[in-house]
């Protein structure tokens, strides 16, 4: 590594030392707060954008694509925000970042989802529940004792479990595709989603929540 290279990391390592250093518990929060208004503002915009497609044959995952430039200005923004306060913090922030961008992405993804499976008509043979029920339905799941797991999991770990099977098998009679249900699902159970291998409870979570739309369509 050159002399002037090591310079340069040198006093950028200094200047973010000393931001860690000269930041309070007060300005911190301040920074959050910037950080997690201008999320909202991603996603409101990610929200507006993706109506056009209110209606549409798309999945989510495509929508989120062809909205996700018009919305860039924010994400940037955002991406801004988390820097400044992860540098009050920490010296390398390109993880954390990104990880809360990644993030970011995954609930923009499940906004639009959740649009389209609540603009689909219901189907002649079911009622859809009321919006309002649709919310409940997680801090139901939560009371509720949770069912035998297949596999290892706690109980903390099961009710994440049962909810995206409950929002599976509520939405499973939609004409929508189970990736996109998946999505709704994860977003309205994510608040039961955390703790020790939450990577693997996702992905187990999305797999049932696929198994249970297709044995269903399967059996109509």
């Amino acid at each position: 590594m050159s002399r002037s290279i090591t310079i340069t990391l040198a006093a950028a390592c200094l200047v973010s030392a000393c931001s860690q250093f000269t930041t309070n518990d007060a300005e911190r929060s301040l920074l959050r707060a910037a950080a997690d208004q201008q999320a909202d503002a991603y996603i409101e915009c990610v929200r507006r954008e993706s109506r056009s497609y209110s209606g549409s044959n798309s999945d989510a995952a495509f929508i989120y694509t062809a909205v996700a430039d018009r919305c860039s200005a924010d994400i940037d923004l955002y991406r801004e925000s988390a820097t400044e306060y992860y540098l009050s913090k920490v010296i390398m922030t390109e993880a954390p970042v990104e990880a809360e961008v990644e993030d970011l992405e995954r609930r923009a993804r499940s906004v639009i989802a959740e649009q389209m499976i609540n603009a689909a008509p219901a189907p002649a043979s079911a009622a859809v529940a009321p919006a309002a029920a649709a919310a409940a339905v997680p801090a139901a799941i939560a009371t509720r004792p949770a069912s035998s797991p297949a596999g290892n999991w706690q109980g903390d770990q099961r009710v994440y479990l049962d909810c995206m099977v409950e929002q599976a098998k509520r939405y499973a009679s939609l004409q929508e595709s189970a990736e996109t249900i998946a999505e709704v699902a994860e977003n309205n159970c994510r608040a039961y989603l955390g703790g020790a291998g939450a990577q693997s409870l996702a992905a187990e979570g999305r797999a049932r929540v696929l198994s249970t739309v297709f044995d269903a369509r399967v059996g109509q």
